[in-house]
């Protein structure tokens, strides 16, 4: 009798540990998002609203369209014939507007990206939206750093951040 009580608890041991490595290695570990480098601490603006607009005529072209510069930073379009507009409720305006009237920043648009990646090149990071995307460059060549915004289709990476 002694020797099967032993055995049955020797097995109900082997059972609640194999229960317990089981469930151990199931769950998804608990991993931390990269989340955007964002200088404020503020709630993403819930009103805030992007419209990336193709213009008539649209063409895929190499050349970069320089739109303004906000912060010490130069913000290019990735084509000649885009245009983003910033929507706060009913009103919209380009985002040159926007950044010139203080009605956003760089940060509020990061805030309210749904993805991030950051490229291996000094820092670029790479904000994905719904219908385009926004490279901040932080690419570091010959000790010169190249800090521009670039806005484009969902395809821009930050390749073009080695080519300013």
């Amino acid at each position: 009798m002694k020797k099967k009580l032993s055995i049955a608890l020797l097995i109900l041991v082997i059972l609640l540990i194999s229960i317990t490595l089981i469930i151990t290695v199931n769950q998804k570990p608990n991993l931390k998002k990269e989340t955007p480098d964002i200088k404020t601490t503020k709630e993403p603006n819930s009103s805030l609203d992007f419209t990336l607009k193709y213009l008539a005529n649209h063409q895929d072209s190499s050349s970069l369209k320089y739109i303004t510069t906000y912060d010490n930073q130069n913000i290019y379009y990735r084509y000649n014939d885009i245009e983003l507009y910033i929507c706060q409720k009913d009103n919209c305006e380009t985002l040159k507007e926007a950044l010139a009237n203080n009605k956003v920043t760089l940060d509020d648009i990061y805030a309210k990206s749904k993805d991030v990646d950051i490229a291996y090149d000094g820092g670029s990071k790479i904000y994905k939206y719904n219908n385009f995307n926004i490279v901040a460059c932080h690419h570091i060549h010959n000790n010169v750093t190249n800090n521009d915004i670039i806005i484009g289709d969902p395809t821009l990476d930050a390749d073009l951040c080695h080519n300013n």
